[in-house]
This record gives structure tokens, sequence and C-alpha cells, in this order.
């Protein structure tokens, strides 16, 4: 069977290079777990990347009304959503992390993630569909070395055919 190893690997590392290009590589949490598996059986391979699950909140944004943030009432509680949000401050060095988490919080109240000024981050200028972008720019390649694969499987069972007539025949 034909090892399609070298596609998964292309396919993830293209992924991860526009998830870069987009400026989502703060923590680089999700480069350091990707990882890609194969199923492979006669007739049949499926390819699956796997990425951190906030990768998919990432990929296609928030909109304004799903952000899990209402704002403060005085009570005090706490909020993961607020806590993620005071961690990424303060790796972007922000002076005062816990009042920029706040103020990131309501300006996703209003605009969704990401946010208008998040953009500044990213050498493409998108902030999303870092995944779809990333299959754009790659399919051409992809149908290659599928093509590749496939044709040199074939070329195998054809020179098995072949020479199973000639001995046989």
């Amino acid at each position: 069977m034909t090892d399609y190893t070298q596609i998964a690997d292309r396919v993830l590392a293209r992924v991860l290079e526009e998830w870069r290009n987009q400026g989502h590589d703060l923590t680089k949490k999700v480069e350091s777990t990707a990882k890609s598996t194969i199923e492979q059986t006669i007739g049949f391979v499926r390819i699956t990347g796997e990425l951190e699950y906030y990768a998919r909140f990432v990929n296609t944004g928030v909109p304004a009304s799903k952000i899990p943030y209402s704002p403060p009432s005085g009570r005090g509680g706490t909020s993961k959503y607020i806590e993620g949000l005071i961690a990424y401050a303060t790796a972007r060095g922000m002076d005062n992390p816990k009042s920029a988490a706040f103020a990131i919080a309501n300006k996703h109240l209003k605009e969704g993630m990401p946010t208008s000024g998040s953009k500044k981050y990213s050498s493409t200028g998108n902030r999303t569909n870092f995944v779809e972008d990333a299959f754009k720019e790659i399919l051409p390649e992809l149908n290659q070395l599928v093509f590749k694969e496939t044709s040199n499987e074939l070329n195998k069972d054809l020179t098995k055919i072949f020479n199973l007539i000639v001995n046989n025949g």
C-alpha cells in the first residue's frame, strides 16, 4: 500500500504555516500539539489533522452575540474566558493584563472575534479561515502528490499482473 505520510505532513505543515502567517502563534501551543493520523485500508485512505480545540474558534471567528462574557456585576466571579484573556494579555506583554483582558472582552462584545485591531498581527491581512486558506494554496501540490502516489501503486499492481501473465502464460 502507498505511504501517505508525506501528504499528511505537507498538509499539516501548510496549515500551521498559515496559522503563523495570520499571527496566531503567540503561545506555540497549537504548533506543539498538532498531529495527523492516517487510516488506510484497501481502496480507502483518510488523513485527519488534529489541532487544539480552541483553534476551531480562531478559524471560524466568533460573532459578538456568542462571546461568553457580560460586563462585571461586582459579584467577583471567575470566568475561563477572562482568565484566558488575562493570559493572552500577559503573553503579549501588556502593562496591566487584567484591565487589558476586560477591555478586550468589551471589544469582543462589540465586534466579535477577531477584532479589527487584531489584523496588525497578521502578515496576510486575514485572521480567520487559516485551514481553508492553507488548502486553497496547497491543493495543486496535493493533487500532484496524490497522483504520484496512486500512479506508483498502480504501476506496481500492473507490473505484478504483467509478470503473472508472462510467467504463467
